[in-house]
C-alpha cells in the first residue's frame, strides 16, 4: 500500500470516523462510581452522553485512557496507540495518537480547550489551529471521550443494547460517510459502553475507503482507562505550548525590510452588533502568489477556528496594480476618509474593503460560503468598523 494512501486513510478512519476513546475492561471503572442504570426506554443518545459527563465529574480526577487500535486492509494492517487525558472540571483534553509506519512510530499531538483546539502533525514542527465539535448538550471533555460528528462527516447514530465480554453493554451504532481532500470513506461502527458509567469498552469498525480505488477495511480499538489525581500529572499537560504552540502573531515579527504590518490586534473587543474577534492564524507568503506578504485570519471569540469571520491580506503598496484592476478586489468603491489614510468599501455577494497606508495596502474580506451567512461584518457598517480599527503593528522580539 502506498504511503500516501496509508497516511490519508489512517487519519480519515481513526480521526474522521472517530475510533473514539474509552476502555476495554470487564472490571468496574477505577475511581468512578457507577450511576443508577435507567430503564431501556429512557436511554437516548443525549442521555448516554450526559451520563458519561456525570461519571467524569463524579470522579473528581483526570480521566486517562490508552487505546490500542488495529486496522486491517487488503495486504496489511496499521497499528496505533492513543493516549488520552481529560479534565472535565476545566473542559480540556489532550490526545497523543501514535501509528506504526515503515519508518517507525510517529505521533500526532492535539490539545482541546474552550478557547480553541491545537494540532501538531508528525511531519510538522508548527502547531496549527483545529476545530472540535461538541454535541448532545455536553462539553469538550465528553467530545474527546465519546467523539462527536465532524465537519466533513454525514452520520446517523442509534442506541442499542448488547453484550461484550459476557456482560451487558450499551452500543452506539453509527453509520458514517467522511469526505477528505483526496479520499472518502463509509463505515459502520459499534462503540460498546459500560451501562453503569456510559464510558467506552471497545469499538469495532467495518467499511471501505475510496482513494482512486475502493479498499475495504476493518478496525478494532481496545481500551484501558483509569482516573488519576491532578497532582500526579505534569502541570502544563493541557497547555498548548507543551506541544509547541506559539501565538500566531509571532509570525508577524519579521516583515520584509521597510514593510509595516497593519492589523486589528490579537484580540478585538466586541462593540454593539459586532462580535469580539481573535487572531487565530497567520500565513506568510514572502511575496508569493499575487503579492501579499501576510494573511491574517480572525474568528469569533472565544473559539475563532470554529467560527471564522474575516481575513486581512497585507500587500506592499507597490503592487496595487493587481488590487486596483477592474476585476481586482480593490476596484472603485465607496470612499472612506480615515485619520491617516483612505479606504474603499465594496459591495456584491459579500462585502469587502481596502485601506491604503504609506507602503501597505490592506484587503479585508469576510469568510466565504456558509460561514459568511449571518456574519455581521458582511455589511457596509461592518467594513467601516474594521477599516477604522486598523493599526500598525510593532514587532515584538
Amino acid at each position: 500500500m502506498e504511503e500516501g494512501f496509508r497516511r490519508s486513510s489512517f487519519e480519515l478512519l481513526l480521526a474522521g470516523l472517530a475510533l473514539a476513546t474509552g476502555p476495554l475492561s470487564d472490571a468496574p471503572t477505577a475511581g468512578a462510581a457507577p450511576a443508577r442504570r435507567p430503564a431501556r426506554a429512557q436511554v437516548t443518545l443525549t442521555s448516554v452522553y450526559h451520563a458519561a459527563e456525570q461519571t467524569l465529574r463524579r470522579s473528581g480526577k483526570i480521566y486517562t485512557a490508552t487505546i490500542r487500535t488495529t486496522t486491517r486492509y487488503p495486504g496489511g494492517q496499521i497499528q496505533g496507540v492513543d493516549r488520552v487525558w481529560v479534565d472535565v472540571g476545566n473542559e480540556v483534553g489532550r490526545t497523543e495518537s501514535s501509528s506504526r509506519t515503515p519508518r517507525g512510530w510517529v505521533t500526532e499531538y492535539r490539545i482541546d480547550t474552550p478557547h480553541g483546539s491545537y494540532l501538531r502533525y508528525p511531519q510538522d514542527s508548527k502547531v496549527t489551529p483545529a476545530t472540535l465539535n461538541t454535541c448532545y448538550g455536553t462539553g469538550i471533555a465528553v467530545s474527546v471521550v465519546l467523539g462527536c460528528p465532524g465537519p466533513t462527516e454525514t452520520s446517523t447514530t442509534q442506541v442499542r443494547f448488547g453484550r461484550y465480554g459476557g456482560k451487558a453493554a450499551v452500543v452506539l451504532v453509527k453509520s458514517a460517510t467522511v469526505s477528505g481532500e483526496d479520499s472518502s470513506a463509509s463505515s459502520v461502527s459499534r462503540l460498546y459502553l459500560d451501562p453503569g458509567t456510559s464510558l467506552p469498552i471497545v469499538m469495532t469498525v467495518t467499511g471501505k475507503v475510496s482513494s482512486g480505488r475502493v479498499s475495504p477495511y476493518g478496525a478494532r480499538a481496545v481500551y484501558t482507562h483509569h482516573f488519576v489525581d491532578r497532582r500526579a500529572l505534569p502541570a502544563h499537560l493541557f497547555d498548548p505550548a507543551s506541544i509547541g504552540y506559539r501565538s500566531p502573531e509571532t509570525d508577524l515579527n519579521h516583515p520584509p525590510a521597510g514593510f509595516t504590518v497593519y492589523w486589528l490586534g490579537a484580540h478585538v473587543p466586541g462593540t454593539g452588533r459586532y462580535p469580539a474577534l481573535t487572531l487565530y492564524q497567520v500565513e506568510t507568503a514572502g511575496g508569493g502568489g499575487p503579492g501579499y506578504y501576510f494573511i491574517l485570519h480572525y474568528g469569533k471569540s472565544p473559539n475563532p477556528v470554529a467560527q471564522p469571520l474575516l481575513d486581512l491580506q497585507d500587500y506592499p503598496a507597490g503592487r496595487n496594480g493587481f488590487l486596483r484592476s477592474p476585476n481586482g478586489p480593490c476596484r472603485p468603491g465607496q470612499r472612506v476618509a480615515l485619520a491617516h489614510s483612505v479606504a474603499t468599501i465594496h459591495g456584491g455577494s459579500e462585502y469587502s474593503a481596502c485601506a491604503y497606508f504609506p507602503g501597505t495596502t490592506v484587503f479585508i474580506s469576510v469568510t466565504g460560503g456558509r460561514e459568511a451567512a449571518g456574519n455581521p461584518y458582511d455589511s457596509p457598517g461592518g467594513m467601516l468598523a474594521l477599516v477604522r480599527a486598523l493599526q500598525p503593528r510593532t514587532p515584538t522580539r
